[in-house]
């Protein structure tokens, strides 16, 4: 019997003529490459799944030394890895027994859960796999090719076309910088589902959601312990968002949420600036913000849309739902969206994304500001940022876009910061986060009307049609017709104490 703790990446490939290209790399070239086997494996649990409610995987495999028991528990991926508590055993028969696993941790657990109840299976896996044992610079990895299907009840099945890096030795950072490298050259997707998520979800049982972004801070905990675990799980996030998008890059919200995914991340990597070295702090925030101003006009295009949509609901007579405008915000999104999705379906996001992984898990701290008690930090800084905006707020001129966008900028990274953190908020912090929701709904309403008026010209340039000028002209008279409340409202806005 073996017991370890798996620690691995997994990457969707595209095409099976991927894998015989990452093989044949010059990169691999030296390394142990094993023959191909194929792998049988049926997952088990019981009628009402004891086991899934209690996140354990039990699975037997048939490989060509014979039948090997594997349960897996402690599922942990909320840093894009996968890490698991994993106990193999050798068995004769394809029969579920707890006492394979006997005087284990996760044998007792597993006759606790299941009793007597009877275990039947669920579905079965068959794939390919390959395998290359990677030895280099202190760097030993296990990297897996599989490709095969999952084959649920009534016939449902689903392919598998996978890539998995597990650390066998070294340091995570040293994994990390070789998925790096191959997602350069190949076109490589997170795998945020292992073969068992998938395996339940075409079985039709009801999966856990996607890991909340909210995490628990122990009192007298470090800011370098919290705020690593507050990015790590903002990363899971952008991953959870990125892959929405990629499936569904018509809906409105897949664009929004992953921006505001990537901003939640950005606002936490921003609050410890002064503790980490500026490189590669600098780039990571670089690499997030070109990621987000790819996605940047088809979001204004979807603003634009509704708010057009709530200018026709409340001029009846002026503004109709079958417009000339409307049809040539649509037009224009859709080519933006085909674009971007394109871009973002070759790949070149997941080596920017490791990146950034590799960072949250080595952020390049300062000594000296290591150990930093993290509840005092952050309401020394969340009292330090609300009294930056609310000074700013009593000095500027809300008719000058010029003065108004950095204080929204200003409120904007307290308001995502204050979200992402909000499990972790007092009582008057809370308050000040519906109070910065309303701030930013009058400060952002401004700022985009300010920046449409030119923007929706642009839609009339070149164009002979008085009925999309009228429009134009109609939608920019109604958006300047809320400015001056909203500037009254912006300029008597007051926190509470």
């Amino acid at each position: 019997m073996s017991q370890s703790k798996e620690i691995e990446l997994k990457f969707q490939l595209s095409s099976p003529k991927e894998i015989r290209a990452i093989l044949a790399d010059e990169l691999f070239a030296g390394q142990e490459k094993k023959e191909a086997t194929t792998l049988y494996s049926t997952y088990y649990d019981t009628e009402d799944l004891r086991l899934n409610q209690n996140k354990i995987a039990y699975r037997i495999r048939k490989t060509a030394e014979g039948l090997e028991a594997t349960a897996k528990s402690g599922v942990d991926d909320s840093k894009g890895l996968f890490v698991r508590n994993e106990w193999n055993a050798p068995i004769r028969t394809r029969r579920f027994s707890s006492q394979v696993f006997a005087e284990t941790p996760i044998g007792v657990k597993l006759f606790e859960i299941v009793g007597n109840a009877e275990v039947k299976p669920l579905f079965r896996t068959q794939f390919k796999r390959t395998v290359i044992n990677y030895e280099k610079d202190d760097l030993s990895a296990e990297i897996a090719f599989d490709q095969g299907k999952i084959l649920a009840q009534e016939g449902k099945q689903e392919a598998i076309l996978e890539m998995e890096m597990e650390l066998k030795a070294g340091d995570i950072n040293q994994l990390l910088s070789l998925g790096q490298t191959v997602a350069t050259k190949y076109p490589l997707h997170f795998g945020l589902q292992s073969k068992y998520e998938r395996g339940l979800i075409l079985s039709g049982i009801e999966t856990a959601p996607p890991p909340s972004p909210d995490v628990q801070i122990e009192k007298g905990e470090s800011l370098q312990s919290g705020i690593q675990k507050m990015m790590s799980a903002a990363f899971q996030s952008i991953l959870y968002m990125h892959q929405w998008f990629l499936l569904s890059p018509q809906e409105v919200e897949s664009v929004h949420q992953l921006r505001v995914s990537i901003r939640q991340l950005r606002s936490l990597c921003s609050f410890v600036k002064p503790f980490v070295e500026e490189e590669p702090y600098t780039q990571v925030q670089s690499l997030l913000r070109e990621m987000a101003q790819q996605l940047a006009e088809m979001r204004e295009m979807d603003v634009l849309a509704e708010e057009y949509m709530q200018a026709a609901e409340n001029a009846k007579g002026f503004l109709n739902k079958q417009s000339a405008l409307l049809k040539m915000i649509g037009e224009k999104r859709l080519s933006e969206q085909e674009q971007i999705h394109a871009i973002f379906l070759s790949g070149v996001n997941t080596p920017k994304l490791l990146a950034v992984l590799a960072w949250i898990y080595e952020p390049h701290w300062k000594k000296e500001h290591a150990q930093v008690p993290f509840e005092a930090y952050v309401d020394e800084q969340i009292a330090k940022r609300k009294k930056k905006i609310s000074r700013a707020l009593k000095t500027i001129d809300m008719h000058q876009i010029e003065q108004v966008h950095p204080v929204r900028i200003q409120g904007k990274k307290l308001r995502y910061l204050l979200k992402v953190m909000k499990e972790q908020l007092k009582k008057p912090q809370l308050r000040l986060l519906k109070e910065l929701d309303v701030l930013q709904e009058l400060l952002g309403s401004i700022c985009d009307i300010e920046v449409q008026i030119p923007y929706l010209k642009s839609f009339g340039v070149g164009s002979r049609s008085i009925k999309l000028h009228k429009e134009l002209a109609l939608m920019a008279g109604y958006r300047l017709s809320k400015l001056d409340g909203m500037h009254e409202k912006a300029k008597n806005f007051r926190f509470s104490d």
